[in-house]
């Protein structure tokens, strides 16, 4: 047992560098200020603040899959600057920074009802910035505005009425992955988009992270679902996890890659030929997100 403990510190230091090197390669920032302390016999605690969540989770794993003989307790918070900068214009985000080599993904459109962005890091004229959905990205320093309060989330009410003058106004609007507004929009833009306009509630950027959000989905089908309910298809034709909102009664407004555009349609055709399908309440949706009233961004669900 004491020579598990001796290598305990040195085996999880690697995990930590390997994972930072990781980060650095695809993501293009990967430092992680963590102290490491054997407290116990076979008794691991690992603290301090990292990018999110879900990095804190990925850690954990490797660690346990490192030292599979080892219990762990994790104090990990989020990082945080305080540095909080006003969005003046519609700002793309980008999952990598711009010296990363490998194409630049797209993670999201940022307008400026999105409210102020947490700059976590600037290098090289860009920032690494956390948005009030959660999203991390690298935007140009030059493209943010002054410096700003932190945003609070304020408490939502949803409108039904306003929700579908919502999804009407968005009907047509070409399908753009990663995009948000009227120019161009996925899925779960849309999803996120309309309820934040219709209820002031901030849904989770991507279809999957819906979902999972509210952790909780109806047994009813999608033909019988109310109005404002998510609606999740599987399908061959617009992929996994496929993201549309219960507008009239037996009607589904979704942006559709296959089709290139948002559209509405029959509930049926919406998940025809799929293998799974899943329905959220918009009460569910909204409870959810009511937790996070009076902080500065929400919290994406473990994965």
């Amino acid at each position: 047992m004491s020579a598990q403990n001796d290598g305990a510190i040195e085996q999880a230091c690697a995990v930590i560098r390997e994972l930072e090197d990781e980060l650095a390669a695809s993501f293009g920032y990967g430092e992680l200020a963590l102290q490491l302390e054997l407290v116990a016999p076979l008794t691991l605690a690992v603290s301090g603040n990292v990018l999110s969540r879900r990095l804190g989770e990925r850690l954990e794993r490797r660690l346990r899959r490192r030292l599979p003989d080892f219990a762990f307790r994790l104090e990990l918070g989020a990082q945080t600057t305080g540095d909080y900068r006003r969005l003046t214009a519609p700002v793309w985000v980008y999952r990598q920074a711009p010296w990363v080599e490998a194409p630049r993904e797209l993670t999201t459109l940022l307008l400026p009802e999105d409210e102020a962005v947490e700059v976590l890091r600037v290098e090289r004229g860009e920032c690494l910035v956390r948005s009030v959905d959660c999203t991390l990205g690298w935007v140009p320093f030059e493209v943010l505005g002054a410096k700003t309060e932190a945003p609070r989330l304020r408490d939502a009410a949803l409108d039904g009425e306003a929700l579908l003058r919502q999804l009407e106004s968005f009907i047509g609007v070409r399908y753009l992955r990663g995009g948000t507004d009227e120019n161009g929009i996925d899925c779960s833009g849309l999803v996120q988009r309309c309820f934040f306009r219709a209820s002031g509630a901030r849904l989770p950027r991507h279809s999957t992270d819906q979902l999972a959000f509210a952790a909780t989905s109806e047994s009813g089908g999608l033909v019988t679902a109310a109005t404002g309910s998510l609606l999740f298809a599987w399908t061959g034709r617009d992929g996994p996890c496929h993201v549309g909102v219960a507008g009239a009664p037996g009607a589904v407004v979704h942006a559709s890659v296959s089709r290139a555009r948002v559209l509405e349609e029959p509930r049926e055709r919406f998940a025809h030929s799929a293998t799974r399908t899943e329905v959220v309440a918009p009460e569910a949706v909204l409870a959810a997100y009511r937790r996070f009233a009076g902080h500065a961004c929400i919290e994406l669900p473990a994965r």
